[in-house]
């Protein structure tokens, strides 16, 4: 490169030394301008603007990395519009694609659980019990089903047949979504307490006091209506409410006790009540496998003459996550 003085004479520089260099800036600068230029922005509601690279996104919430503030979480009934980066957008089609058979199968949680007891001597009698839960919970949205059946024989005659299980589906809300609401379908069998068939359908509200999986604590609470059919004495239709407990702790070695509690007092009929209780204990014995020991007890205030009000069982079992 020549460089001219005013007297008109051409005169070498060093200038070339140094345009290598001013050039090789130039073009880092370029670089990184263009790296921050193409981003996800998020325009809020009350019309403020961040941009950055959207990390996460759930049903409640995004995760944007941005260079001034770091990671902020922007709860989404506050956002008005995102645009995102096209490259993002196709890298997260593809993770989204490649990926999709395994976040179907992670939305459902599901436990299967087999007992056998057997006793032979003095004593002949033999019990089985099993159960299926599943768990689909997504952001404020939980369904649950459970199915559950114990049939036990003494001296090789049957003394228990006992099938129960339920649909539940609750509606988190409010700040932290601690509040819900919930639905809930409960049906049950039981021929040796004179019950054919017996149906709860039932609503209301509840709230979690304590939501970590050291210690979980909730109550809830509504209305329901039960139909019963009777073996031997009729049918049953009345109004009932609907109260729940429940309270589950990590104790040792992973192991946790839990207490679920419910108790239907009868509104058409005062005096009334069904109580059910599930105290159990869980001790894991690998990732998927635990030993799970349980002692239910369920009474019926109104429970036919024939038949005892008060039912206890204590079952053992293996369980196993899927």
């Amino acid at each position: 490169m020549y460089l001219y003085t005013m007297e008109g004479e051409m005169k070498k520089s060093i200038i070339f030394l140094i345009c290598p260099k001013l050039i090789m800036i130039i073009l880092l600068v370029s670089f990184f301008s263009a790296g921050y230029s193409f981003a996800d922005t998020i325009h809020l509601k009350n019309g403020d603007v961040l941009s950055g690279t959207i990390k996460k996104e759930t049903n409640n919430y995004y995760l944007l990395n941005t260079a001034a503030m770091s990671q902020v979480k922007i709860i989404k009934e506050y956002v008005d519009t995102v645009s995102y980066e096209k490259d993002s957008i196709k890298e997260r089609n593809k993770k989204e694609e490649a990926s999709s058979v395994d976040k179907s199968e992670k939305l459902w949680s599901r436990t299967i659980s087999l007992g056998y007891n057997e006793s032979r001597g003095n004593t002949e009698k033999s019990k089985l019990t099993g159960k299926l839960l599943a768990n689909r919970k997504t952001g404020r949205n939980e369904l649950i089903f459970k199915v559950e059946g114990v049939y036990a024989s003494s001296k090789d005659r049957m003394d228990t047949q006992e099938y129960n299980g339920y649909v539940r589906y609750a509606y988190s809300f409010g700040k932290d979504l601690r509040w819900y609401n919930f639905y809930k379908l409960y049906g049950e069998h039981n021929k040796f307490s004179d019950v054919d068939y017996r149906l709860i359908p039932s609503a209301g509200y509840g709230y979690w006091f304590f939501t970590k999986d050291e210690f979980k604590l909730l109550a809830e609470g509504g209305l329901g209506y039960e139909m019963t059919k009777y073996y031997k004495t009729g049918d049953k239709g009345d109004v009932t409410s609907v109260f729940r407990g429940f309270v589950s702790k990590k104790i040792f070695s992973g192991a946790t006790i839990s207490q679920d509690f419910y108790v239907y007092p009868s509104l058409g009929e005062l005096g009334e009540y069904m109580v059910y209780s599930e105290t159990s204990l869980n001790s894991p014995i690998t990732d998927k496998l635990s030993l799970v020991i349980s002692l239910i007890d369920e009474y019926d205030s109104n429970a036919p003459s024939t038949v005892k009000k008060n039912d206890l069982q204590l079952t053992t079992s293996l369980a196993y996550k899927f």
